[in-house]
């Protein structure tokens, strides 16, 4: 009986390399198959939402370039309502200003609350003006509602029962009114929710629904170039309620 031959011990190692180098392929394949044949893949890692103080300085910084580029005199506020702040940007050192004709929809907003609080109706008369002052900025129209909120006592209250409190009437008339952009935030979410208790949800109905129907002539500023706007306020959507960002 021949004795059994001895591999050499370079060929025992190859050899068992390419087992162990067979066996990690056949592992793969297995698990390959597993996958292929309905195993559950693991689930995708949530993305991380930037936090609020990041989500401030990039509105902040991107404003601020579009501002720099315009001697205009501009003031911007936006709010978030899932980060819970409001981002103001100007180009300019003062504070305040004059508000001119988005005055009208605050002193609207007054007459409704005050025949809210008496529990009286608005005269045919007062919604008349009121439609007349929001959709075709009449001017006229404006100071008879002014003169029935009791011209800056209405404002003043208005003012203080929304918390606007760098908004100012003036004793000149309502044209000459001082607000920022944060406090018309303020009006707005009166209009536009039912956060405040300032309006009913019938006088904000009629408030929005005057507001969308701006006459064409009137159709300038904000409005130029954009089909969805609401105008004696400087926004930009039908819908002025936040969208989530």
């Amino acid at each position: 009986m021949s004795p059994r031959r001895r591999l050499k011990p370079w060929v025992r190692h190859t050899l068992w390399g390419l087992l162990v180098v067979l066996i990690a392929l056949l592992a793969w394949r297995v698990v390959a198959c597993r996958h292929h044949a309905g195993a559950t893949p693991p689930a995708p890692q949530p993305t991380k939402r930037p936090s609020a103080t990041a989500v401030q300085a990039t509105i902040k910084r991107r404003w601020r370039r579009i501002l720099d580029a315009t001697d205009a005199p501009a003031t911007v506020a936006i709010e978030s309502r899932r980060y819970h702040l409001t981002v103001t940007a100007t180009n300019q050192s003062r504070a305040t200003f004059t508000t001119a004709s988005i005055v009208k929809v605050a002193i609207v907003a007054a007459l409704y609350h005050q025949h809210q609080v008496a529990g009286t109706a608005v005269t045919t008369a007062e919604q008349s003006a009121a439609k007349a002052a929001i959709e075709q900025s009449d001017n006229a129209a404006a100071s008879q509602l002014y003169a029935a909120i009791h011209t800056t006592t209405g404002l003043t209250a208005l003012f203080q029962a929304l918390h606007m409190t760098h908004s100012q009437a003036s004793p000149v008339g309502w044209t000459q009114t001082v607000t920022t952009a944060a406090d018309q935030l303020k009006l707005l979410a009166a209009i536009f929710t039912a956060d405040s208790d300032y309006l009913t949800a019938a006088a904000r109905k009629q408030l929005r629904t005057m507001m969308g129907n701006v006459a064409t002539d009137q159709a300038w500023g904000v409005a130029a170039g954009s089909t969805t706007y609401q105008l004696k306020k400087t926004v930009g959507g039908k819908t002025i309620a936040p969208t989530g960002w």
